[in-house]
């Protein structure tokens, strides 16, 4: 194009093709997924054929068709969709109805052309603000993936827009409690916070050093790399949300940000306001429900509920659901020109009783599915609501049921409730104290034993990886219900559910929530006098402390595990051998390696002098000699650290115990790099870094990272040790292991230079 001497402008206005085309053309990746009119528009004006700049057959069909003037034909690619990596949308439960004009102004105000970084999208609780949001999301996304700028939207008033181009679409909801149309309803969970958001631009960009809540500038960096779409939806339920505007306000210029909200945000940003559906759209939206639920309704029967709903559609949607219990329209009618203001005491008032009237079980079912912080599934639910010994064929009627009037909706083996709903079962399951009381113990005994259950296993893969993805499904869950315990002051339950979860909180990196619950369980068995338990948590925090290798947390962790010391007497064996290895990593951090040995020395002295079963003793030795090891190696004794390291594998194949065996291989490696026998190393690493990926093991992959980065250095292989170090540096990141960051750090900084 230079050689003909075209500029990008001149080339958009000779060939009547917007200028953001031509830019798409020239795209790397995106080039051929510019629609065909446009490259033939461009291709004339060149002098080329088609073919020349785009090769037909990588072509994509167009997104959208239209089949007639009343409906537009979304192609069956959404639920692929949602599988695309730098996305993570929610599924569309049914197809969009309606604000055509709305959405291209959205798109417009989205495009690069519209300099407002901030849109807002406003109205009352109910009328479509998510679904209007998500649905230019998905039109965005099917532009990224199969091309086609524009989009023939409307079909009243003839609009087109254009679709803007995004690399990555994040969406993050804080719809913890769902708005009524007409007031807020009593906040029952904590509200979505930036550090959520955060999270989930962490988990969507697949990027964990974005969590260091130290490194804001991190994410204007990495959002800057690309075209980014941030949707905020339901910023009236954040918390600090000036913070949160703030945030948006200062990411770079490549990142546009959507804002779901009820309440008008001032000036400075540019709105959409929704109001009601028009008669067209409330009438579509009717009918598809009515489709979708078996109902027949005559033409003044929809009119009817049009005027009665004000077609806002939270309230046709769920008449609808009424309408399925097969309640009159007359009825339905009524209620919605009754004089009831609270539009969630309409909507579920008459399907909940007739539930408590006609469905026992369905009632119990469905306040037993709002006591989950999280959607649960189907056996967790049944055992909640104290139905396990009843009839399956009773139980699943009453889900069904549930199903069929829009109370709950079944999504990947699990029940979900709007918080709408969630809220007036909640409201139903306060009117029930007893059965509340009944459920609420159910409810702890069942994730008592789910925890204890995938914590079991002691030396198969399962417990590291199924085991604990299990656990992973549940996080929120069990969350929930370890704060329900503090606040009820169930002091015995925490710690029992808590013992099943503090290794898999350690290997998987929810290190903020392992110190929490260890403080907590310190100063609460100390006020009861319970001295072991006092010195266990304190020897585990201690070690997270360590591990995460701040000046203060190595401090901290000092003060904690010698008070810990303090406490010996009161300990058994593994208490005692616990706290003296992980005083011994301490020292090893702390750069004192003879004090290191020293507390070695009384670990072993501890087990030369208990009577263990000959495994279980191999099991403690291999657990000192690959400690000492990992010091040797620090004081540059290879040789010794060698020896140890072949004895612990040598041992730890007695006894099966893979992860030991995977501790020193790594160590062996590290000393192969040291002294220049490479294949060695790069067999080493590779056999063992399949293993921590398999466990999920997050400590263990960034130090694998970091040893694959110091291979490729060695090798000089600078882009690779590059690109390894900074995997492992987010890593440590992400883990707050901030020692370990600076020398992954030290690293990249070195490999700068070369």
């Amino acid at each position: 194009m230079r050689e003909m001497s075209y500029t990008q402008e001149r080339l958009a206005t000779e060939a009547d093709v917007s200028e953001q085309q031509v830019k798409n053309l020239l795209h790397p990746h995106w080039g051929r997924r510019t629609q065909k009119d446009a490259i033939q528009k461009i291709a004339k004006v060149l002098q080329l054929e088609p073919t020349d700049i785009v090769d037909p057959n990588d072509w994509y069909p167009p997104v959208q068709t239209r089949e007639s003037t009343d409906s537009l034909v979304v192609k069956p690619s959404r639920e692929h969709l949602s599988t695309l990596p730098n996305q993570n949308l929610p599924p569309q439960d049914y197809k969009f109805i309606g604000r055509e004009k709305e959405l291209c102004d959205l798109m417009r105000y989205l495009s690069e052309d519209h300099a407002a970084p901030i849109i807002t999208v406003d109205g009352i609780g109910g009328v479509g603000k998510t679904a209007l949001v998500v649905e230019a999301a998905y039109r965005c996304l099917e532009y990224r993936e199969y091309g086609n700028a524009r989009s023939d939207s409307s079909t009243l008033s003839k609009i087109t827009c254009e679709i803007p181009l995004f690399d990555a679409i994040i969406f993050t909801s804080a719809k913890e409690n769902q708005l009524l149309p007409d007031r807020i309803l009593d906040k029952l969970n904590p509200q979505r916070t930036l550090q959520e958001i955060r999270r989930t631009i962490s988990i969507t960009l697949d990027d964990p050093s974005i969590m260091h809540e130290n490194e804001v500038e991190r994410i204007r960096k990495r959002l800057r790399q690309q075209k980014v779409l941030l949707i905020i939806d339901n910023l009236e339920t954040i918390e600090n949300k000036n913070r949160v505007l703030s945030f948006l306000y200062e990411l770079p210029k490549t990142v546009k940000s959507v804002i779901t909200t009820r309440e008008q945000i001032g000036v400075c940003f540019v709105p959409i306001r929704l109001d009601s559906l028009s008669k067209r759209e409330s009438k579509q939206l009717i009918q598809q429900q009515a489709d979708d639920k078996g109902i027949s309704l005559t033409n003044e029967d929809k009119n009817n509920l049009i005027k009665a709903s004000g077609g806002i559609p939270i309230v046709i949607i769920y008449t609808m659901g009424r309408l399925a219990m097969s309640n009159s329209i007359t009825t339905v009618l009524a209620d919605l020109k009754s004089n009831h203001n609270d539009v969630a005491h309409f909507c579920f008032k008459q399907s909940v009783d007739d539930l408590k009237r006609q469905h026992e079980h369905a009632y119990r079912l469905l306040m037993s599915i709002a006591i989950f912080h999280k959607s649960p599934d189907r056996d967790a639910v049944v055992e909640v609501a104290g139905l396990s010994t009843e009839p399956m064929i009773s139980i699943n009627k009453g889900l069904e049921k549930m199903q069929q009037i829009s109370l709950i909706r079944l999504y990947k083996g699990r029940y979900i409730m709007l918080p709408l709903t969630r809220e007036y079962a909640l409201a139903e399951l306060r009117k029930n104290q007893e059965f509340k009381k009944e459920a609420l113990n159910r409810w702890l005994e069942w994730y008592k034993k789910f925890a204890k259950k995938h914590h079991e296993p002691e030396k198969k893969p399962e417990r590291f990886v199924a085991g604990y993805n299990r656990l992973h499904e549940e996080w929120e869950n069990i969350l929930a219900v370890l704060r329900w315990c503090k606040d009820e002051e169930r002091y015995e339950d925490v710690k029992e559910l808590w013992s099943y979860l503090n290794n898999y909180a350690n290997l998987r990196g929810h290190w903020q929530d392992r110190r929490f619950w260890l403080g907590w369980i310190i100063k609460a068995s100390t006020l009861r006098g319970e001295h072991k338990t006092t010195l266990g948590a304190k020897s585990r925090k201690g070690r997270t402390l360590l591990l995460m290798g701040k000046p203060n947390d190595l401090e901290n962790a000092e003060k904690l595990l010698l008070e810990a010391w303090e406490l010996r007497q009161y300990g058994d064996f593994d208490d005692l051998d616990y706290l003296t290895n992980h005083l011994a990593g301490l020292y090893l951090r702390l750069e004192k390696p003879e004090e290191a040995h020293k507390w070695l020395n009384r670990e072993q002295k501890i087990l030369n002098d208990t009577n263990l079963t000959n495994e279980k003793r191999i099991a403690h030795q291999i657990y000192i000699d690959r400690e000492r090891s990992e010091v040797l190696f620090e004081q540059g004794r290879y040789s010794q650290a060698q020896a140890l390291c072949n004895q612990v594998i040598q041992e730890s194949e007695k006894i099966q115990n893979q992860r030991q065996k995977n501790y020193s291989q790594k160590i062996l490696a590290d000393i192969a790099i040291a002294e220049g026998e490479f294949n060695k190393a790069e067999n080493l690493l590779v056999i063992g870094f399949d293993e921590v990926k398999a466990a999920k093991d997050k400590r263990r992959t960034a130090y694998y990272l970091a040893s694959f980065a110091n291979l490729e250095k060695a090798k000089c292989n600078f882009d690779k040790a590059r690109e390894y170090a900074n995997k492992a540096h987010n890593y440590f990141i992400e883990l707050g292991m901030i020692r370990d960051a600076k020398k992954v750090k030290s690293l990249l900084n070195s490999i700068s230079c070369k």
